[in-house]
C-alpha cells in the first residue's frame, strides 16, 4: 500500500475510533445518569418505607396501650356490675350493728382497722366486737378478719365498700353518718 493510502486510511479510522469513543462515553454517562437517578429514587423509597414502618409500629405501640386500657376499664365495669344487692344478701340489722358497720365503713377506708380503734370508738371489749362482727357476717355483711401476730384486723370487702357507696345496701341513714363521720 502507498505512504500516504496509509495515513489517510489510519486518521480516518482514527477518527471513527475517536467518534466511537465519544458516543461510548456518552451512552456511559446517559446510563450512569439513569443508574444515579434510579438509585436515588430506590433511596428515597426506603426512606419512605423506614419512615412508613417507623409509624406503623409507633401506632401498633398505641393500640396496645389502647388495648391494654380498654382491659382495664372492662375490668373495673364487669367488677361493678357482678357485685349486686342480691348477691351479698344482707339481712336487717339492728341500729347497733348499723352504727358498727357505719364506723367500719369509714374506718376501713384506708385499709383493715386494728380492733383496738373500734373498740375506743364504741366503748366495747374485744369480746363485744367479735360478736358484733359475728352477728354483721352471719347477716351477710362482708367482715374479713386480719391476723397479724395476735393483734386482729378488720376492714370490708372493698366491692361491698362500693357496692355501700353506690347503693346503700346496708340502710343507713344520713343522720347517723354525720353523727360517726
Amino acid at each position: 500500500m502507498f505512504p500516504f493510502m496509509s495515513r489517510i486510511f489510519r486518521s480516518s479510522t482514527a477518527r471513527r475510533l475517536d467518534e466511537l469513543e465519544k458516543r461510548f462515553a456518552e451512552s456511559l454517562a446517559q446510563i450512569n445518569a439513569a443508574f444515579d437517578d434510579h438509585l436515588l429514587s430506590i433511596n428515597e423509597n426506603t426512606n419512605e418505607i423506614q419512615s412508613s414502618y417507623e409509624n406503623l409500629l409507633g401506632t401498633d405501640q398505641k393500640m396496645e396501650k389502647l388495648a391494654e386500657r380498654i382491659d382495664e376499664v372492662s375490668l373495673l365495669l364487669n367488677m361493678g356490675t357482678r357485685f349486686k344487692k342480691q348477691e351479698y344478701a344482707v339481712q336487717s340489722l339492728t341500729q347497733n350493728e348499723k352504727e358498727l358497720s357505719l364506723l367500719l365503713y369509714y374506718l376501713t377506708e384506708k385499709g383493715p382497722v386494728h380492733i383496738q380503734d373500734i373498740m375506743k370508738r364504741t366503748g366495747l371489749d374485744a369480746q363485744g366486737v367479735l360478736n358484733y362482727i359475728q352477728n354483721l357476717q352471719k347477716k351477710g355483711v362482708p367482715v374479713k378478719r386480719n391476723f397479724y401476730g395476735s393483734a386482729i384486723y378488720l376492714s370490708l370487702e372493698e366491692a361491698f365498700r362500693r357496692l355501700q357507696a353506690k347503693e346503700n345496701v346496708l340502710e343507713i341513714n344520713e343522720v347517723m353518718g354525720r353523727a360517726l363521720g
